[in-house]
């Protein structure tokens, strides 16, 4: 299914029967006594992302807390099928449950076998990393959950289901949104660094192998720049003319390669951007559609406003670093 079907079926169905679902949950805090006390001890700890894989980078430093927080609890994630293999990668969950999105169909029938999943492995603590999507909501209270973390919206849909409230501060980065939800749960954020992803040397030996083919000389110092932005917010890329500057400065040091990054279906934005530059930059430049993007950079310049530390994700230490943020070169290159 695409992101757009899914907002969607996300307005005309989740809406609705969150309302009902909400409903019914505030009917039954009037008859029953309440039961949203964090356990000291949760047997399993469900996290919920299923949106931006820059996103859940970002979020691996609420994850190691939870973990080391409750190192007895099951910590369990659910996503989609497209981020269920860099969330297996982290090595930080005891399992990954994840739901398929190739079509209407088998997404229906991936939600219903989830459901039935609630109902045999029981869930003491829902976190809910999702901002706006009320899938995700009606998920966390079909999870059979107590204690359901998720940020505070004014909506009825919202407030009616979640247990434990977390203020989103829109002018804050989004990693303080995460350590905020793990806070909540008393595993409190201290080591605000990604947590490294395993890449195996078989795979960092191909791309390797692919980025000599494509001209590289082993030697100079790669800088990869993602000039792209999720679907879920394409306002959030910096301009393509900004990145064609950068691109050229870039080019025109020694002892540099730009490295452009991104997904198949990006490719046409980035060729877009790759046809602004001169020749010389251009001849200087390793285009993703060249080489396979799994490799590890001096630098990641991100122009999304989810920035990433490249070397220290993929287990690296990092020199220096260059952030674009909102737009703003934050610090520049030496």
């Amino acid at each position: 299914m695409t992101l757009k079907r899914m907002r969607v079926l996300d307005t005309l169905l989740g809406q609705p029967l969150c309302t009902v679902f909400g409903a019914l949950v505030k009917l039954a805090q009037i008859l029953l006594p309440p039961a949203a006390t964090l356990p000291d001890r949760p047997r399993r700890i469900l996290v919920m992302k299923f949106f931006g894989l820059g996103s859940l980078v970002q979020a691996t430093p609420m994850l190691r807390a939870v973990r080391q927080r409750y190192p007895d609890s099951s910590l369990t994630f659910l996503t989609f099928d497209r981020m269920a293999g860099l969330v297996q990668r982290l090595g930080l969950c005891d399992e990954v449950w994840h739901l398929r999105t190739g079509s209407l169909w088998v997404f229906s029938t991936d939600v219903v076998r989830q459901i039935a999943r609630f109902a045999f492995r029981r869930v003491d603590v829902c976190v809910d990393l999702e901002f706006f999507s009320k899938f995700s909501t009606l998920m966390s209270l079909l999870s059979g959950a107590h204690v359901r973390v998720a940020y505070h919206l004014n909506s009825f849909w919202r407030h009616s289901i979640v247990t434990h409230p977390v203020y989103f501060n829109y002018h804050r980065h989004v990693s303080d949104a995460y350590n905020a939800a793990a806070a909540m749960i008393g595993a409190p954020v201290h080591d605000r660094l990604p947590h490294p992803i395993a890449v195996e040397p078989a795979l960092v030996e191909r791309a390797r192998r692919r980025l000599l083919d494509a001209g590289w000389n082993g030697t100079d110092r790669l800088i990869g720049i993602n000039v792209n932005a999720g679907e879920l917010a394409l306002e959030r890329r910096w301009p393509a003319e900004h990145f064609a500057a950068l691109l050229e400065r870039l080019a025109a040091l020694p002892d540099v390669r730009p490295v452009l990054l991104g997904a198949a279906e990006e490719a046409v934005h980035v060729a877009a951007i790759v046809e602004q530059l001169t020749a010389p930059a251009r001849a200087h430049i390793i285009d993703l559609r060249r080489v396979h993007r799994q490799l590890a950079a001096d630098f990641l310049v991100a122009g999304n406003g989810q920035n990433r530390r490249g070397r220290a994700v993929l287990g690296h230490s990092s020199r220096r670093k260059t952030a674009l943020r909102n737009g703003d070169d934050r610090r520049r290159l030496q």
